[in-house]
């Protein structure tokens, strides 16, 4: 069997850009959104605290030798 072909022309579709994405998510959905980010925005401080810390105690062991 094949599909019949509707003679009416399909409905314009509203560009993704127009689209309200708060109708489209549930509440649920938007907590997991935010937690999951927030998850991310911590693993970025950890990473730059890390960093900084690696700079530190380079720097210290540095002027530790020169003197």
């Amino acid at each position: 069997m094949s599909a019949k072909k509707s003679d009416t022309p399909a409905e314009p579709q509203e560009p993704v850009a127009n689209i309200d994405w708060a109708v489209l998510l549930s509440v649920e959905d938007i907590k997991s959104l935010a937690s999951f980010f927030d998850v991310l925005i911590e693993m970025d401080f950890e990473a730059k605290r890390n960093e900084q810390r690696m700079k530190d105690e380079k720097t210290t062991s540095e002027n530790n030798t020169s003197n």
